[in-house]
């Protein structure tokens, strides 16, 4: 490019400037045009106001006069004599000569002296040119008035503007004629408008008839006043423009008038139909602008040409900058070029450009060795003969040449023996010589797909074993817990039926193994639901003293088997809370279970306080303590203080590990505090969630020392046998048992027996059977059923029965998982009933569901 050819950005600078330059003048013409004519507004607004009080000034001065000459007693007794008698030769002789004097040293035209009804009686108008038709409307708009006032304006010998003053003449107090003197218009109000040279310079006045055709233009004053006087004609539309003017009396109006632009003010006479209106032309206001606009233009003129010389001087300045940039850049682009060079030959991804066209224009050496293509073959070969999927990549590049800030995908490309490679592909449009290209940068991730298939593999194996551990669990806890409910429930009738103290010992010893089976089988269900983060809080308003109250008295045996003594203290004899009661009992029951276990002599504290709305509860023992090592692995799962073959205590080394996932799951805190040989102190610190409902909100504080609580002896609850007598016959209550198992089946029969009547189904068909020809009051369910319909589906089928829409259905399960639970009381059942169970809580279910179900 020549150095010496004006740059076209310099030439549109300047254009711009001098643009800038002429509306900056232009726009301050305006404004001082626009003040300009405001001044002569104000001014032509002031004026006006300020004649139209002279005018009424004048006015006063000469009702003041007449009114002076008719408070003379002779006057006003010659008028009303003439009224009175007006062939009196004598007094209008007398009357004639005072009107002659009046006229002479006042000025005034003619005089009249009118009677009441208007009729002339004396003139000095010789030819009486004063019709009494327009005399007598005018004494009507004065007939009301006890003062003099001024008539209307009115026009005599076609350019003779006259004005009368009118006076009312009274005898006796009442009205016999009136004084009408008239005054020229304007022989008193052409001198008031030009009285002084400064005033009349510029501006003139018209006075104009309201609904009249005529108006008077006053000229400046120069010699006779008549001369300068000029009657004119009003077109109808300039009337009205000066009627709407008028209404606004405040304002300058611009208004076309004889074929001329100009700006007026127009204000009514006060008592006349006659507008006032000053004006002054448009091209009077202009010229006063002329000066400035040519200042204007000068001041234009000077700075377009200081801006001609400014961006001159620039563009001389910029081209030697110019010189010396671009030797500068292009130093830095061919050292650029030389690092693209290297970068794009020795990178390890693939780079390539492509045209519009989609044809391939540059590749690195990464290409061509994943490709497998030599140099010829790949340069102008069409990016889309290399996709696997030529639909999902075209739309891509399209996507890419439309989006500014460029796209990622995945897709699949062929080399040139036709196997397929996954790569990642970035691209971005550019520019380059004015040409849009596509820059792609591909990624080979043959291996990067490898170990994401075997992540997703892993996981996917992952997931399946930990469903498959689900399945497991909830099956063998099914098939664990209907063989024990047998054992359970059997050793139980033996114990309470057997008269041998050594049968009855072993029977006990049965169901206390049977019983600890049960509750390691709890502890791996508890577990797996923990880890499997399904466990759900069903929190309850409970009562903490009372809780606790009742695990110390369940625990009491067990204590006294190793002659140990457990105590309780509480701070406060009541505090309420929201827990979940199954929960919560877990955790107590564990760590106290774990107190007792591992103390051999001496006794168990627990201790309880309310504070900082936290519950804090402290289990002590003088057991054998747990050495440092250990404290950080007893949470571990199936670790235990002693382990192997030399373990000294019982457990599967899960208690703890529940017992603080418990707590946590309850947002709380465990904390233990243990020394070897001398005991072990377990905190737990549990939020005081606001119970449900408003019980007892207040905690009532008792001295510490005052706070031992004796646990009263639990008393053996009654079971209420829901039993009619009527005619002292046994009526039981039917129900109708539905289990495939004959073992749980006959268990059953014999903890109801004497207090239920028992009908035993085996399957689905036979109760459905039983069900639509007996009616039963209660029906147990097992949900695991053989045969056509399990257990929910036949509890499904019984409920569309009219007579069982609410009869009591009890799912008897060994399903024990909180979902499965859940799932269960959703599907129509009215109670659950988890296996095993003692003899006591099926009876006290039954006898629940019917006070419920009679209620």
């Amino acid at each position: 490019m020549s150095e010496q050819k004006f740059p076209v950005k310099y030439l549109l600078i300047f254009l711009a400037v001098i643009i800038v330059i002429i509306i900056s003048g232009y726009v301050f013409y305006e404004s001082s045009k626009k003040n300009i004519e405001h001044e002569w507004n104000q001014q032509i607004s002031s004026i006006k106001e300020l004649k139209l009080q002279q005018i009424e000034k004048e006015q006063f001065q000469r009702i003041k006069i007449l009114e002076s000459f008719i408070k003379n007693t002779a006057i006003t007794q010659l008028l009303s004599d003439i009224i009175t008698n007006p062939s009196d030769t004598v007094q209008l002789q007398k009357a004639n000569k005072w009107i002659k004097e009046l006229r002479t040293n006042f000025a005034f035209g003619d005089i009249y002296i009118l009677d009441s009804n208007a009729t002339i009686l004396i003139t000095s108008d010789q030819e009486r040119k004063l019709q009494r038709s327009f005399l007598r409307e005018e004494i009507k708009v004065v007939a009301g008035k006890d003062s003099a006032s001024v008539s209307n304006l009115y026009v005599r010998d076609n350019r003779n503007l006259l004005q009368a003053i009118v006076l009312p003449l009274n005898r006796n107090n009442s009205r016999v004629g009136y004084l009408w003197a008239e005054i020229s218009f304007f022989e008193y109000f052409y001198p008031i408008l030009f009285y002084s040279q400064k005033e009349y310079d510029k501006a003139e006045f018209l006075l104009i008839k309201k609904n009249g055709d005529i108006g008077f233009l006053l000229k400046n004053f120069i010699g006779d006043t008549k001369e300068n006087i000029q009657t004119i004609p009003l077109q109808p539309e300039e009337r009205k423009a000066f009627q709407e003017a008028a209404l606004k009396e405040d304002e300058v109006r611009e208004l076309q008038f004889a074929g001329q632009t100009m700006f007026v003010s127009v204000r009514s006479i006060p008592g006349t139909d006659w507008f006032l209106a000053a004006k002054v032309d448009e091209s009077t206001v202009v010229s006063s602008a002329k000066n400035i606009a040519t200042a204007i233009i000068i001041v234009v003129i000077l700075l377009i040409i200081l801006a001609a010389a400014l961006t001159y001087a620039v563009w001389k300045r910029s081209t030697l900058d110019y010189i010396q940039r671009t030797f500068k850049l292009r130093k830095e682009k061919d050292e650029l070029t030389e690092r693209y060079t290297s970068l794009t030959k020795y990178a390890n991804d693939i780079i390539l450009t492509i045209n519009k066209d989609g044809k391939i224009l540059e590749a690195n050496r990464k290409a061509f060795e994943i490709y497998g293509y030599n140099h010829a073959e790949l340069i102008g070969k069409n990016f889309l003969e290399l996709s696997n999927n030529r639909e999902f990549d075209s739309r891509k590049i399209d996507e890419a040449r439309k989006n500014e800030e460029g796209i990622l995908f995945e897709t699949t490309q062929k080399r040139k023996d036709g196997s397929l490679i996954p790569v990642e592909i970035s691209a971005k449009h550019i520019n380059q010589d004015g040409e849009k290209i596509i820059i792609a940068i591909i990624r080979d991730f043959t291996e990067r797909k490898k170990l994401e298939s075997e992540l997703i593999q892993a996981k996917e194996k992952a997931e399946e074993m930990n469903r498959l551990k689900t399945y497991f669990l909830a099956n063998i806890s099914h098939e664990l817990r209907t063989p024990m409910n047998g054992i359970l429930g059997y050793a139980e009738m033996l114990m309470m039926d057997l008269n041998d103290p050594k049968l009855r010992e072993m029977a006990s010893m049965i169901f206390k193994s049977s019983r600890r089976l049960h509750d390691t089988l709890d502890s791996l269900i508890d577990l797996s639901k923990l880890e499997s983060q399904v466990q759900k809080l069903e929190l309850e308003n409970v009562e903490l003293i009372t809780v606790l109250e009742d695990i110390k008295a369940s625990f009491e045996d067990f204590a006294k088997e190793k002659g140990l003594v457990v105590k309780s203290q509480h701070k406060h004899p009541r505090v309420y809370f929201s827990t979940d009661p199954r929960i919560f009992n877990k955790i107590i029951s564990n760590i106290l279970s774990n107190a007792i276990k591992y103390t051999s002599k001496g006794e168990i504290k627990i201790l309880t306080d309310f504070k900082d709305e936290n519950i804090i509860i402290q289990i002590k023992d003088t057991g054998i303590g747990i050495s440092a090592d250990n404290l950080s692995k007893i949470f571990e799962p199936f670790r235990q203080e002693s382990e192997g073959f030399n373990r000294k205590y019982e457990g599967t080394g899960i208690g703890l590990t529940l017992t603080k996932k418990f707590v946590e799951l309850l947002e709380g805190n465990l904390d233990i505090d243990s020394e070897v040989g001398k005991g072990t102190t377990v905190t737990i610190i549990l939020p005081a969630r606001e119970t449900q409902q408003k019980i007892n909100q207040q905690i009532s504080k008792v001295p510490a020392e005052k706070a031992q609580i004796e646990k009263e002896p639990a008393k053996q609850e009654k079971i209420d046998l829901h039993i009619d007598y009527k005619k002292e016959e046994k009526i039981l209550p039917k129900v109708l048992l539905v289990e495939d198992d004959e073992v749980n089946s006959r268990l059953i029969k014999i903890m109801l027996e004497g207090q239920f009547e028992i009908t035993w189904a085996f399957d689905s068909s036979e109760a459905l059977s039983l069900v639509n020809s007996f009616t039963y009051d209660i029906v147990l369910m097992d949900i695991n059923l053989k045969g056509e319909l399990n257990g929910v589906e036949t509890a499904r089928e019984i409920r569309k029965l009219d007579q069982y829409k609410d009869t009591p259905i009890i799912a008897v399960t060994a399903y024990a998982l909180h979902d499965e639970r859940e799932k269960i009381l959703n599907s129509g059942f009215t109670g659950y009933l988890s296996k095993p169970f003692k003899k006591e809580d099926l009876i006290k279910t039954l006898n629940n569901v019917l006070m419920k179900n009679t209620l």
